[in-house]
């Protein structure tokens, strides 16, 4: 199952699933609590700081979903799982929040990001985010003006080599294949 369709297919009860089996967050799965609309305070806004470094680490990276409305539960070796539920209150609020802020917490844009809400009632429930790996890395998190990768659990803040590996690697070409003057394969015709 690719990323994205993991993504697509997160219920209610996937998030139940998650919290019973204590599922730990890895490189590509992100938990986060969620603190909107208050914890924003002239110099710190939570929700938006863990968007814009889970944007730029996610996409510097191999791509990740963050469900947001879970407890995280470190262990002794400072890895987390998720604990418990914490749904957002404001639901739809917090999703125009999210789709507002996504393209001005990271420079340059990243193509292909989603956001789905995941309601248990009315207005009330989880939320998703999808972070497509990117071909046009590196990506700045513009909250707090840096570049993150995502290694194993953790985003970590890059060393100039981590940025300079990432501006000097060759482009990934999107190719595509037309042949003219012949005939498809298996069609019978010949030319």
């Amino acid at each position: 199952m690719t990323l994205e369709e993991i993504f697509e297919n997160i219920t209610t009860s996937e998030i139940d699933r998650y919290i019973a089996e204590r599922k730990e967050e890895n490189l590509t799965m992100e938990f986060q609590t969620v603190n909107y609309p208050t914890a924003i305070t002239e110099t710190k806004n939570f929700d938006l700081e863990a968007l814009s470094k889970a944007l730029s680490g996610f996409a510097n990276s191999q791509g990740g979903i963050i469900v947001w409305g879970i407890f995280v539960k470190m262990d002794a070796k400072a890895k987390g799982s998720a604990d418990r539920k914490n749904p957002i209150k404001d639901l739809n609020g917090f999703m125009e929040f999210l789709e507002e802020s996504t393209e001005m917490m990271v420079s340059p844009r990243i193509t292909g990001v989603k956001h789905k809400i995941i309601e248990e009632s009315s207005n009330f429930g989880y939320a998703a985010t999808y972070i497509p790996a990117s071909t046009k890395a590196p990506h700045m998190a513009n909250f707090q003006k840096l570049y993150y990768k995502r290694s194993g659990a953790r985003f970590y803040k890059c060393e100039h080599y981590d940025v300079t590996d990432m501006i000097g690697r060759a482009l990934k070409p999107e190719l595509e294949m037309i042949v003219f003057g012949a005939a498809p394969s298996g069609s019978g015709s010949s030319y």
